[in-house]
């Protein structure tokens, strides 16, 4: 819904920044949006070193990217919040 409100699919997506609530909810990221689980691979390597710190560990998941690199285009930032609270943010990630 989200996606589609802005004119986007998750083929549109190049980057998941996704907060690594444990491995159910990145198994849930990637079975919701259909996608290849090789895009979550820095929030799941933030989830075995740090594992779940609350909904700020995607600051962590956006770290890596940052060390990693990202690809040119769109990028989808997500974290869940306690009791059931999710915060989005579209990226648009330009090399230089």
């Amino acid at each position: 819904m989200f996606l589609k409100r802005n004119d986007l699919n998750t083929d549109d997506i190049k980057n998941y920044v996704t907060h690594p609530g444990g491995i159910k909810v990145i198994e849930s990221y990637i079975k919701s949006l259909e996608i290849n689980p090789s895009y979550l691979d820095n929030t799941k390597s933030v989830l075995r070193k740090y594992g779940n710190m609350s909904s700020a560990t995607v600051i962590y998941v956006l770290e890596h990217f940052i060390s990693n690199g990202f690809k040119d285009g769109s990028g989808l930032m997500t974290s869940l919040g306690p009791g059931f609270s999710s915060e989005m943010v579209l990226l648009n990630i330009q090399s230089n």
